[in-house]
């Protein structure tokens, strides 16, 4: 029985295969570089990570261009104050994108409740970086949608 709650390396593994992990795999990786002070993947471009943190009231709780399949493609998230059918339905939104897998999880640290967005299309090759280019603006109308169709 699992003790403590999973890292983002360990959502992403759990949004894309449907298992816990085995073991939760350390977060942070190389080769890395900085970004406003934070640690992020090399493969990560300014521009996308510029784009997601400018989504109004979402918080960003971890980030990943992926690694291999323990270690996939994501972004973990929460919108305090977003209400949970809203955040259901924004999940729905995002599983509608090509390559992309959703999970509302669990309740993390802030008690917020975490999702994630994640991908095998890894930051650093061709069609992972055409997917990290588009993130943001698929977030976005999966947020406008859910708030649309909450209301």
């Amino acid at each position: 029985m699992r003790t403590r709650a999973l890292n983002g390396h360990g959502m992403a593994f759990l949004t894309v295969t449907g298992r816990i992990p085995l073991e939760q795999k350390k977060g942070r990786t190389t080769p890395s570089r900085e970004w406003k002070t934070k640690p992020v993947d090399a493969d990560l471009q300014d521009e996308w990570l510029e784009d997601l943190n400018s989504i109004p009231g979402i918080n960003i709780i971890s980030i990943c261009g992926g690694h291999d399949i323990w270690r996939p493609a994501h972004i973990v998230f929460c919108f305090p104050g977003m209400s949970d059918e809203q955040e259901e339905k924004m999940v729905d939104e995002l599983r509608d994108f090509p390559g992309t897998w959703a999970l509302r999880g669990e309740i993390g640290k802030r008690k917020h409740m975490r999702i994630c967005m994640a991908s095998v299309f890894f930051a650093g090759t061709p069609i992972g970086n055409i997917w990290w280019s588009k993130a943001a603006d698929r977030l976005q109308v999966a947020v406008r949608r859910a708030k649309r169709k909450a209301r």
